[in-house]
């Protein structure tokens, strides 16, 4: 058997991949994670499918483990060669359920029919746990024994079935039917013990049948003797039902006319009540109709009138509106005053406030005395400042410009000396010039320049000859002189400028830029002033029209004693009573209609009243005796009207019981004498005689009800005796059986262990063939168990494979492994084995004789190969 190909569609982190197993020995050496056990799983899977996932598993299984995070068909195929055709098993399953699940079984390339739940078992012979335990073999598995799907497969072996059965199954189910058997008393459920219970309940039963049926005789004897008595019984009882009979009969009629008479009496009382006769029904329903009506009408004034307490609330209003009622215009005048009040205080509510500009304006210059004259002061020392500085100025302009040209001339052809002072000369000329120009710009800035430009030209003057000194000084003195004035003058205008500054709070240091600002904050404050004076006069105006308006609607609704509230709440009361004040006075005008017409009723109903009762010669009762009256007369009515009926029916039935029964001598007055002697006859009455026949009749029926249980009795006698027969019968059958059942299980034991010994040496001896193959120098010897588990012998100590390192141990589990799946696939095709990386504990050299070991069973199988490191990829010579 060879695995050619597989398809995964999607499994685990494998998706869309076709993956080619090339010869004998393909190898997959992939790093740790990259999804060699996920191709394992699925090549499992593609033969025995996967559990139903469940709710409540808490095993992390195959359907859950690798389903695909990334979803689509979940499954695939896998293309192999078994039995000279190529299969394929085409498999792909649902999130969770197994039913769901679709599958399909090719060979060469035609659909065939196969089970999906039994396709692996019937290709390899085992189950799926088999499967992983023999054909995929990984480093944990250091176990060196079979599994019992292995035992099962060379069970079957040996046995020459296919079926997978073996001696522990029958064993097991002999056992199982041993103990249905057995009478075991710990085994209750069992067939012995059950038939011997019953054994023991037919025997009881029995026993209690027999003793019933004993006394059958005595029982018909006594059933005649009782029904003797009755038919005597009976005679005396009829003859004595006769007599009371006719007795009865008298009474009755006695009790008709009886009756009779006492209805005639109870008529003759009420007529003498009513000397003009018994009021009639429909009398009486005027009577009643009248009264309810009249009770109605009463009810009617009582709480359809005008109530003290809203005849008091009228007096009130009428008193509020003695003046009269306001007019609609007058109502609506007010209103227009409070909504123009309205208006006035919603903007007397948003006071206008200065700004923060405002506010330092006024806080600069409101207050200060002479303001006006200060600023025009201010203007006028301004400009008389900006003047003295431009002159000032023009005159270093031209100092500079004279001295610039003397020193030129001067040192027109001198190198040595006279080359410093000239770059001095010219260096002052240009400065000065600079800072004519920045003055012009800003004079804190301009001025320095034009002193360094001073300083310059003085150091030029220094390198001149003395004679030259005194000329040029003359010159420079008489232009300093000017140019000092000036200063001296600036000087002053700028102490008075500064001192204006200083009061308004200005800084002195920057003083045209100080002069502007404050001469621009002047203009503004006064411009907020105007403004806030006509603001503020605006809302004295709102106030004063506001307090006209209060006072105004204040005596509007002082009348009316409406002096809280807001007087849009106080228009709204006053309205309100205006309104209640309307609805009053017609309340009052239809509650005092209302009493009159059902006054003007009650009369009418009273007079009809007294005419009844005059036609009837009575008196007419009181008002509160009215309802009462009323009762009683129905009262007498109804019954007046019963006693006619039931006298009349009375006597009809007297005259047709006495025709009927044809006793006319029930009348004569000697029936009436001899009733006593006819009576006194007999000492007993017929309710005695007939207890005592009651009680010979139910004594007579439990004797034949005893009768009846006996003669069922001995029925069941016969069956209960029948069923203990067949009860032996079952239970010897059963004790047989159990032999068979016994004997049976000694044997299969026994024949269980030959098989077991045949086969344990041919495992033991292929495996002893693949160890030497690959470590010679073990030395020790191999002893296999029944169930093939090994251990090893060494210096006379027997030991468990458990003392062997773990790379030893793996080796030989490996060769283990290949002695079963050999001999359990003896003589069919060899199937494929996955190798998942088994050796990781393997040094080089075992290692490098396992890799021949492997290459050579590779010649006569197909084994897939996995690793993750390349040092333990098998070589292929």
């Amino acid at each position: 058997m060879k695995i050619l190909f597989c398809e995964v569609e999607n499994y685990g982190k494998i998706s869309g991949r076709k993956i080619v197993f090339d010869g004998n020995l393909p190898q997959f050496c992939e790093d740790n994670g990259k999804g060699k056990t996920t191709l394992c799983s699925f090549l499992r899977v593609m033969f025995y499918g996967m559990e139903t996932r469940r709710e409540k598993d808490v095993v992390f299984g195959d359907r859950e483990h690798f389903y695909p995070f990334s979803g689509g068909r979940f499954g695939g195929s896998v293309t192999f060669l078994y039995g000279g055709k190529t299969c394929r098993i085409e498999r792909f399953f649902d999130e969770k359920s197994a039913t769901k699940d679709t599958f399909r079984y090719f060979e060469n390339d035609e659909v065939k029919e196969a089970n999906p739940s039994t396709i692996g078992k019937e290709i390899f012979g085992m189950d799926e746990e088999a499967f992983g335990r023999s054909l995929l073999f990984d480093s944990r598995d250091a176990e060196i024994s079979a599994t019992v799907g292995m035992r099962e497969k060379l069970g079957a072996v040996a046995e020459g079935t296919g079926k997978g059965g073996n001696a522990a199954d029958a064993i097991a189910l002999l056992e199982k039917k041993r103990k249905e058997i057995c009478g075991d008393r710990k085994n209750a459920n069992s067939e012995m013990y059950r038939l011997e219970t019953e054994r023991a309940a037919l025997d009881k039963e029995i026993d209690s049948l027999k003793e019933k049926t004993a006394k059958l005789d005595y029982l018909y004897t006594e059933r005649a003797r009782l029904q003797a008595e009755i038919s005597s019984d009976e005679k005396t009882l009829n003859a004595l039902r006769e007599k009371e009979t006719l007795n009865a009969k008298k009474e009755t009629y006695l009790n008709y006319l009886s009756l009779a008479q006492e209805q005639k009496n109870k008529r003759e009382e009420l007529q003498a009540r009513y000397p003009a006769g018994v009021f009639t029904e429909a009398e009486i329903d005027r009577l009643k109709r009248a009264q309810n009506e009249e009770a109605k009408l009463k009810g009617v004034l009582s709480a359809d009138g005008f109530p003290r307490e809203k005849s008091d609330l009228l007096c009130r209003y009428e008193a509020a509106f003695a003046s009269g009622v306001p007019s609609e215009e007058t109502i609506q005048g007010v209103e227009q005053s409070i909504l123009e009040l309205g208006r006035i205080e919603a903007a007397l509510s948003t006071e206008r406030g200065l700004n923060e500009r405002e506010k330092a304006l006024f806080t600069r210059f409101d207050g200060k005395n002479g303001a006006e004259s200060d600023f025009s002061r201010a203007a006028q020392l301004s400009k008389a400042y900006r003047d003295s500085e431009r002159e000032i100025v023009e005159e270093s302009a031209k100092l500079a410009a004279a001295t610039a040209e003397n020193v030129a001339a001067k040192h027109a052809g001198e190198k040595k000396k006279g080359k410093s002072a000239g770059i001095f000369a010219v260096a002052g000329a240009l400065l000065l010039l600079l800072g004519a120009v920045l003055c012009f710009v800003k004079t804190a800035i301009g001025v320095p320049v034009i002193v360094v430009g001073c300083i310059s030209l003085l150091l030029a003057a220094k390198n001149r000859k003395t004679k030259d000194n005194a000329a040029e000084a003359d010159f420079v003195s008489s232009a300093d002189g000017k140019l000092a004035a000036l200063k001296e003058e600036r000087g002053r205008l700028a102490a008075e400028i500064g001192a204006f500054l200083t009061r308004y709070g200005y800084p002195a240091e920057e003083i045209t830029a100080s002069l502007d600002r404050a001469a621009n904050d002047y203009v503004d404050y006064l411009a907020a002033k105007k403004s806030f004076g006509a603001y503020t006069e605006e809302r004295r105006a709102a106030e004063r029209r506001k307090q006209s308006i209060e006072n105004a609607l204040t005596e509007y609704f002082a009348p009316y004693r409406l002096t809280d509230g807001a007087y849009s709440e106080r228009l709204r009361r006053l309205k309100n009573w205006m309104d209640k004040y309307a609805d009053l006075r017609e309340e009052k005008r239809r509650a005092e209609e209302r009493t009159a017409q059902a006054t003007a009723r009650i009369r009418e109903i009273e007079k009809d009243a007294a005419e009844i009762f005059a036609a009837r010669r009575l008196a007419l009762p009181q008002a509160e005796n009215m309802q009462k009256t009323i009762g009683t007369l129905s009262a007498d009515s109804a019954e007046y009207a019963r006693c006619v009926a039931d006298e009349k029916v009375y006597t009809g039935k007297a005259a047709k019981y006495l025709e009927e029964q044809k006793l006319p001598e029930i009348l004569i007055p000697e029936f009436t004498e001899k009733k006593e002697d006819k009576g006194a006859e007999t000492g007993e009455t017929a309710a005695a005689a007939t207890t005592r026949l009651n009680e010979k009749r139910g004594e007579s029926a439990r004797i034949d009800r005893e009768i009846m249980e006996t003669e069922a009795a001995l029925d069941r006698l016969a069956e209960k005796e029948k069923l203990r027969a067949e009860n032996d019968e079952k239970y010897a059958d059963a004790k047989a059986r159990l032999s068979v059942y016994r004997t049976t299980i000694e044997l299969i034991r026994l024949a269980d262990d030959n098989l077991m010994r045949r086969y344990v040496e041919p495992v033991r001896g292929r495996f002893v063939a693949y160890a030497d193959l690959i470590e010679k120098e073990l030395g020790w010897e191999v002893t296999m168990n029944r169930d093939f588990s090994l251990s090893f012998s060494r210096g006379g100590a027997r030991r468990k494979d458990g003392h062997l390192s773990a790379g030893v141990r793996s080796v030989c589990a490996f060769c283990l492994r290949l002695s079963l799946i050999d001999e359990m696939f003896a003589g069919r095709e060899q199937p494929f084995l996955m190798l998942d990386d088994p050796f990781v504990h393997l040094d080089e050299e075992h290692f490098n004789r396992t890799a021949a070991l492997v290459r050579k069973i590779a010649e006569q199988r197909q084994l897939i190969y996995f690793t993750c490191h390349s040092s333990r990829k098998v070589a292929t010579e």
